[in-house]
């Protein structure tokens, strides 16, 4: 934990956003729109912001790598839907978010499709060959999975009955 300062003027606004990032990653959008629910002096803001970039508390990358990892194993989505609420919801550059997608291997991406996959399983099952995978596809690209990977899943998941 970084050691403070008890004499800055901001340091109680610093301690909260502290406990803030102490629950989970942040992007620096969060972090500057929780500061703005107690300050709107922008000046404050920036201090407090530089302040937790010198302890290196914030770095986007960091977050959508935390961001993508937590996505593909506990919620699995696809990179399509991954990227656009990475740049919609968290404001992370598109740059940044492309090169974080580009490093996690197909290999991670087929099993996010396949566990989506065995989630529809009895469902999926019920139906015949061509209809089965006809609505595997409409599942895997309604979660934002790219047309290979989902085809790669489907023959993986179709192989496996």
């Amino acid at each position: 934990m970084p050691t403070l300062n008890p004499k800055k003027p901001n340091q109680k606004l610093l301690e909260r956003t502290l406990k803030f990032l102490g629950v989970r990653a942040r992007s620096r959008h969060e972090i500057v729109v929780y500061l703005e629910r107690f300050t709107l002096d922008r000046e404050v803001i920036d201090t407090v912001l530089s302040e937790l970039e010198s302890f290196a508390l914030i770095d986007d990358q960091k977050f959508a790598i935390w961001y993508i990892e937590s996505r593909l194993h506990q919620k699995p989505r696809g990179s399509y839907l991954i990227r656009l609420e990475l740049v919609k919801r968290y404001h992370l550059d598109s740059e940044i978010v492309k090169h974080c997608l580009s490093r996690i291997p197909s290999a991670d991406w087929n099993q996010a499709a396949l566990k989506i996959l065995d989630k529809y399983r009895h469902k999926l099952l019920r139906l015949d060959v061509f209809p089965r995978k006809l609505k595997a596809r409409q599942i895997l690209f309604s979660k934002g999975f790219p047309e290979e990977i989902a085809t790669s899943a489907i023959d993986e998941f179709s192989l496996g009955e």
